[in-house]
């Protein structure tokens, strides 16, 4: 791997780590930062899929999605880089396979969910950003639910 594609591979990587970690602070005033303007993402949650074009529309999505929970922790447990897709210098995508640890307030239930992002990601004159994203929720384990990954 050339120092170029290293240096784009470690960009990318930060980039899903700063994804992880905004999620996990909740500092949804970075997320647009992580996202082109225009991002496209489709949420299959297994009984419907949801689809938000935008980065503060997806951010004004998930922080009310989130007030449930008294903890929150994005934890990304494993997750790959393709760089250059059909030659494209400014592209890459990615699998990121991901945990969610949670308490409700409601009851202070625990509960974990299992899931991965299929992602393009862009380069722009700002860094790497998150171009589209497709999630896919893969295991409820407090609800005894698991489903296939649909690439």
């Amino acid at each position: 791997m050339s120092s170029g594609a290293t240096d784009d591979y470690v960009a990318v990587r930060r980039l899903q780590d700063a994804y992880a970690d905004v999620c996990s602070r909740r500092a949804w005033a970075e997320l647009p930062d992580l996202l082109l303007p225009d991002v496209h993402v489709a949420l299959d949650v297994r009984d419907q899929v949801l689809e938000i074009d935008g980065a503060t529309a997806l951010a004004e999505f998930i922080e009310p999605q989130l007030e449930q929970f008294s903890f929150f922790q994005f934890v990304i447990r494993n997750a790959v880089v393709d760089l250059y897709p059909g030659g494209d210098i400014d592209a890459a995508t990615g699998r990121m396979w991901m945990s969610e640890f949670r308490q409700h307030r409601a009851d202070e239930r625990w509960s974990t969910i299992f899931g991965v992002y299929d992602d393009r990601y862009r380069r722009t004159s700002g860094g790497w950003r998150i171009e589209a994203r497709r999630y896919q929720t893969l295991a409820r384990p407090d609800v005894n639910e698991a489903f296939d990954y649909r690439p």
